[in-house]
């Protein structure tokens, strides 16, 4: 092969071409370039729009010569489509977040979702208006069960058995002592049980004894705990007394 380098001719072999001209280095082509059914191999991965990228198992490109689908039939903008118009194919694996979904988990997928109950605008406000009563009402039980089976138990929102908060019991147990609400809201989404000894209360301070001459002292407010609390008593004596 003869090549002018600075209009100096010169001879060099196809190998010579094979062996130190890099494909970068050529001209871009003008035209087709037949691959002679080889492949391009060891590409890098894709990163921009108008890279090319290499096959992968789990990415199927679409076949220009065919529809792909699930039913052969009609299809809008298509007058008639023969029965091998339109093929069947299998979903392939695409990753999510990093995990790639396969057959199995499709199929998966596909059945919980025909077992999934679809409901009107208007039944989905009623279920969320229901769901919003009923956890204003029991609470979310995020105390979880507890069971007061002593006369100074303490845990979680009970410190000798007296709220310190508000608390939200799944199931409450009153086996061995009382719970003093002391101010604060009581919740309990499950079961509440109550032994026939025990019980819920929030009892006021005791008034002063009164003698025959004069009346006791009223008994002292409650303080507030989420709930307000109570103004302190006062006394009361009929005319004549």
């Amino acid at each position: 092969m003869t090549v002018y380098i600075n209009g100096v001719a010169d001879v060099i072999s196809l190998q010579d071409v094979k062996d130190n001209v890099k494909l970068n280095e050529l001209q871009a082509p003008d035209g087709a370039v037949a691959m002679g059914s080889q492949k391009i191999t060891g590409m890098a991965a894709a990163v921009a729009q108008g890279d090319a990228i290499a096959a992968d198992a789990n990415v199927r490109a679409p076949n220009a010569t065919q529809l792909q689908g699930k039913t052969p039939g009609a299809a809008s903008g298509i007058a008639t489509l023969s029965a091998g118009s339109v093929v069947e194919q299998d979903p392939k694996a695409h990753a999510i977040g990093g995990t790639k979904h396969t057959s199995s988990t499709l199929a998966n997928l596909s059945s919980k979702v025909s077992d999934a109950t679809v409901c009107s605008e208007t039944e989905a406000d009623n279920k969320i208006a229901a769901a919003a009563k009923g956890l204003a009402i029991f609470g979310d039980g995020s105390d979880g069960d507890v069971d007061i089976n002593g006369g100074a138990f303490s845990s979680g929102p009970i410190t000798n058995n007296s709220l310190t908060r508000d608390a939200f019991f799944d199931n409450l147990t009153l086996s061995g002592g009382d719970l003093n609400c002391a101010g604060y809201r009581l919740f309990c989404k499950g079961t509440l049980t109550i032994d026939a000894s025990y019980k819920v209360h929030r009892t006021g301070n005791k008034g002063g004894n009164g003698s025959s001459s004069s009346s006791g002292a009223g008994g002292a407010g409650l303080g507030a705990g989420s709930l307000g609390g109570s103004v302190g008593g006062g006394c009361w004596r009929s005319a004549g007394d």
